[in-house]
């Protein structure tokens, strides 16, 4: 099994401080409050996609405590840090932020800077923040931006520091999933217990010297099944090593026991969402293989937000990732279609007009199909459609699907000219597109 990992690089931007905060007298002069003299510091924040306020992050469904970190030069030019309560409001986008206590930019045009965290930390010491981690709480950061009077603070954008990883278990058979039972706990080994943030720079690390076990949250045991990928509990985050690291967990069974497992070294950034699929199988013992890659940042609601299907990079179509997915009946990996007739494309009688988990589609139209590349059911032609634009197809083609004319029984083929999938008379296909499934790791 051929295994991609995909790495990207994400970064907090670092916004310094610089000259501005101590040569604050060139800046323009504020217009003051009519009735204070004193300009109020009036902001919004908008929270990075996904999450809830106890898991993975705010989305927007309920106000979000927040906690600010103001900086201004004292009168001898000097830094000085307070930290400051306030409240994001609910809602989507950019929200008002409702500071506790009054905060007002310094008189004559001097500038302040702030920063931003959720939730507060267990420590600062000036600019650097720290947090312990427990797998089941996301940290967000918003680097330090500052402002004055004149030119106000308008907006503090919010950041994961940390890394998300959610696992899925699949046995490569029934008989291996019998074998193996239930899976009850996952618990990552010896991984940072903690991670800091300069609030000035925006740069993160972990804290050095201390390693704990964390366990996947809201875990319950999870009955393999033969061919299906299945999200088990909720995802973990932890605090990730600056460079490629070698992770491992422990993965617990009713009937297999407990099993150690060791990835591949991973560049585990912070801020990045990763998935993994533990496969279960068995030979000479009982076995598991890892796969990881690069995912989507999940929510609470632990499903994709824009639906279903949607299109990976390498024009692979998914239309069902264990959290969701499209109406239909689903196969596991095939490497050719089998024949079958369906009166209708909705009907699965035959029990072949089925969907693929997963599955790559060719940029190319053929003739014919050679494995593990297959011709398409008319379900699967269906996903095809409604996956377009953001799938890359051969351009006006009439592409066939395997559900094949019989004494009355229609073809099945998508029209890619007018992206309409049609069936009987006028409808023989040109030619064919052929898809690969795949399984959850390999890209």
């Amino acid at each position: 099994m051929t295994t991609t990992i995909i790495r990207y690089r994400r970064r907090l931007s670092p916004t310094a401080l610089g000259l501005a905060l101590l040569l604050g007298g060139c800046s323009v002069e504020p217009t003051p409050d009519p009735e204070t003299g004193r300009v109020p510091v009036e902001l919004t924040a908008t929270l990075p996609a996904g999450g809830s306020a106890t898991r993975a992050v705010a989305d927007g469904s309920a106000a979000l405590d927040l906690t600010l970190i103001k900086v201004a030069p004292d009168d001898q030019g000097v830094l000085q840090y307070e930290s400051l309560e306030a409240t994001r409001a609910a809602g989507a986008g950019s929200q008002p932020v409702t500071i506790a206590s009054a905060l007002y930019y310094p008189a004559g045009g001097s500038v302040l800077g702030l920063a931003g965290c959720h939730p507060s930390p267990a420590s600062r010491t000036e600019n650097l923040l720290t947090w312990n981690v427990d797998g089941s709480q996301d940290v967000i950061v918003s680097a330090m931006q500052t402002g004055s009077g004149a030119n106000p603070i308008e907006n503090m954008e919010f950041k994961h520091i940390l890394t998300q990883l959610r696992f899925y278990c699949q046995a490569e058979s029934s008989a291996v999933a019998e074998n193996w039972g239930a899976v009850t706990d996952i618990r990552l080994k010896s991984v940072p217990a903690g991670c800091e943030c300069n609030c000035l720079t925006g740069e993160f690390s972990t804290l050095s010297g201390s390693e704990k076990t964390l366990s996947v949250p809201r875990q319950g045991a999870t009955q393999l099944a033969g061919g299906q990928s299945l999200l088990f509990g909720d995802p973990v985050m932890f605090a990730p090593w600056s460079d490629s690291h070698v992770l491992s967990c422990t993965v617990s069974t009713t009937k297999g026991g407990s099993i150690d497992v060791a990835f591949p070294s991973t560049l585990f950034e912070a801020g990045k969402s990763m998935s993994c699929t533990l496969i279960f199988s068995e030979g000479t013992a009982m076995v598991l293989q890892p796969i990881l890659w690069i995912d989507d940042w999940a929510d609470s609601s632990i499903s994709n937000s824009n639906g279903y299907p949607y299109v990976l990079p390498g024009n692979i179509i998914v239309a069902n990732d264990g959290m969701g997915g499209v109406s239909g009946d689903f196969h596991t990996l095939w490497t050719s279609t089998p024949e079958h007739s369906e009166r209708a494309l909705e009907y699965n009688n035959s029990g072949f007009n089925t969907i693929a988990f997963r599955f790559q589609v060719a940029t190319e139209a053929t003739q014919s199909c050679k494995a593990p590349w297959r011709i398409p059911t008319a379900k699967e032609l269906d996903v095809i459609k409604n996956a377009y634009p953001n799938v890359t197809l051969p351009a006006n083609k009439k592409l066939g699907g395997a559900t094949q004319l019989s004494t009355s029984w229609p073809y099945y083929s998508y029209d890619t000219a007018t992206n309409t999938l049609g069936k009987g008379e006028g409808w023989q296909a040109e030619c064919y597109v052929c898809v690969k499934d795949l399984d959850y790791g390999v890209l």
